[in-house]
């Protein structure tokens, strides 16, 4: 399911919090990411758990948009992971069927399959 209409990791999953704040504040303090100055990098943990949760890096790389941008949630003023990184997180999360959309509108719906993956995956309650 592409996820083209929708910036990447943007969804907002309860009132003023974006799922992908969430998420990268979890893979930071996991330690997956690093906060550079304007983009996350990808630590060698982080790499390993891109594969388990079934991303590859190495392909996503080659893609000429750029990897890990640091974006700036307008309602938080925290950054989330946006690039063809979080793209394809997010579409991951589609694919798993932890996200679906809700009918014309840029909002998400965290499915019961999805509540359980975050905790699970990320350490996010939903």
């Amino acid at each position: 399911m592409s996820t083209q209409n929708f910036p990447a990791l943007s969804f907002f999953w309860k009132e003023g919090y974006s799922l992908g704040v969430g998420l990268t504040e979890s893979m930071v303090e996991a330690g997956y990411l690093e906060k550079e100055e304007k983009e996350f990098k990808v630590t060698p943990k982080g790499e390993q758990f891109f594969a388990d949760f079934g991303i590859d890096i190495a392909v996503i790389r080659k893609k000429r948009r750029s990897f890990s941008r640091a974006c700036l949630d307008w309602s938080e003023r925290q950054h989330h992971l946006a690039g063809a990184l979080g793209e394809q997180l997010a579409s991951r999360l589609f694919e798993l069927e932890w996200i679906v959309r809700l009918p014309k509108t840029r909002a998400v719906k965290i499915t019961e399959k999805g509540r359980a993956g975050l905790r699970d995956y990320f350490h996010l309650s939903v």
